[in-house]
C-alpha cells in the first residue's frame, strides 16, 4: 500500500456527492455549498495506546468511535452534523489491505447508522506514523435556529437531566480487559461502537427548553465539573437517581466491582446531560415521549460557585494529563 492506493480506497468508500459538496476527495481542498449554513466545528483525536487498544478493538471500531465522539460534540450544542475531514497517521509497519478496509468500513458504518443527511467524508490527509495508529477528525455542523446550546448558561435552581443509562461503555471495557468477552455484548458494543445522540440533540436544541447542555465523554462527575466551572454554579448529584442498566448492577455485584466507578466516572457514555428550569420539566417530558425517550432528573444547581457534590465518592474520570 502507498499513499495513492490508500486515498483511492477512501474514495471508493466515500464517492463524490456533488449535490451537497461540489468538490471533495481528489484536489488540494474541498468546496462546500454556502447555503449549507455550517456554523459549528469540532475535532477529536484518538491515539493507539491512549484511547484504544487493538487487543480488544478492531480497526473499524477505532474509526467508528472517533467519528462518534465528534458527532456527540455537535449533538451537545443541539446541532446537526455535516461534512468531516480525516487526518490519518498509519503505523510505519505497513497495515494490511484488510486492516484499512476495516477502518474505512467502520467509518462508513458510523455515517450510515447515524442517519444524518450531510454527514460525509470530504477528504483529509494520510501520513506515516513513527509509532502507532492515530486518527484525527474535524467535523462541521449546523446550530439550531435559536443558537447553539452552551455549557456556560445553566441557572440557579435548574435540574440536572440525563437521557439514558450510564456506565455501560466503561463496564464493557473492564470486561474486555478481564478477558470476559461475550458476557455483556450490549456494553462491549457501547465501548467499541458508541452511538451519538444526533436526533435527540437536534430535538433538544430546537425545543428552547434547556438552559445548558454538554455530552458525557470523560465521566459524569468530571464532565459536570466542567459545566459547573463554565456556569459558575455548584451542582448536587443524587447518585441513586442516576439510571443504570440492571445488568450493570448484577455484573458489578458478581465481580466485586463498585458500580459507582462506572456510572459516575467511567466515561465514553456519549449521551447528553442538560440543565432544565423546573418549569420546563413537564414540557420536556412531553417532547421526549414523542421521541420515544425519557428524562432522568439526577440533581440540581443549588448554589453559586463551583464543584459537584457527590458525597464521599472520590474518583473523577478520564484525564489526559493526570500527573499520577
Amino acid at each position: 500500500m502507498n499513499e495513492a492506493s490508500v486515498i483511492a480506497m477512501i474514495a471508493r468508500h466515500f464517492p463524490p456527492r456533488p449535490q451537497l459538496y461540489p468538490l471533495g476527495i481528489g484536489d488540494d481542498t474541498a468546496i462546500l455549498k454556502a447555503q449549507l449554513g455550517l456554523d459549528l466545528l469540532t475535532c477529536d483525536c484518538m491515539c493507539e495506546g491512549v484511547h484504544f487498544d487493538f487487543r480488544w478493538m478492531g480497526w473499524g471500531d477505532v474509526a467508528y468511535r472517533c467519528l462518534s465522539a465528534n458527532i456527540s460534540d455537535i449533538a451537545a450544542m443541539g446541532g446537526e452534523p455535516g461534512p468531516f475531514v480525516l487526518s490519518l497517521a498509519l503505523p510505519g509497519h505497513s497495515p494490511s489491505v484488510q486492516d484499512l478496509e476495516a477502518l474505512f468500513g467502520g467509518l462508513r458504518a458510523c455515517v450510515d447508522e447515524h442517519h444524518c443527511q450531510d454527514l460525509y467524508l470530504l477528504g483529509g490527509d494520510t501520513v506515516r506514523s513513527s509509532g502507532g495508529l492515530m486518527l484525527s477528525i474535524t467535523l462541521l455542523g449546523r446550530a439550531p435556529s435559536g443558537g447553539a446550546v452552551r455549557r456556560s448558561t445553566a441557572r440557579l435552581g435548574d435540574k440536572l437531566v440525563v437521557f439514558r443509562p450510564l456506565g455501560g461503555a466503561a463496564l464493557g471495557l473492564e470486561l474486555l480487559r478481564r478477558g470476559l468477552h461475550g458476557r455483556a455484548p450490549l456494553f462491549e458494543r457501547e465501548h467499541r461502537r458508541p452511538m451519538a445522540e444526533t436526533s435527540l440533540g437536534v430535538a433538544l436544541g430546537q425545543s428552547g427548553l434547556l438552559s445548558a447542555m454538554m455530552d458525557l465523554s470523560d465521566g459524569l462527575v468530571q464532565d459536570l465539573e466542567r459545566l459547573s466551572a463554565a456556569s459558575g454554579l455548584r451542582l448536587r448529584l443524587e447518585v441513586d437517581a442516576i439510571p443504570r442498566h440492571p445488568l450493570l448492577t448484577s455484573l458489578c455485584q458478581e465481580l466485586g466491582l463498585d458500580e459507582r466507578d462506572f456510572v459516575l466516572a467511567g466515561g465514553e457514555d456519549y449521551t447528553l446531560v442538560a440543565t432544565v428550569p423546573v418549569e420546563g420539566l413537564e414540557a420536556l417530558g412531553v417532547l421526549l415521549r414523542r421521541e420515544g425517550r425519557e428524562a432522568y432528573v439526577i440533581g440540581e444547581a443549588f448554589a453559586l460557585g463551583e464543584g459537584v457534590d457527590v458525597g464521599a465518592f472520590e474518583r473523577r474520570g478520564f484525564e489526559h494529563f493526570d500527573s499520577a
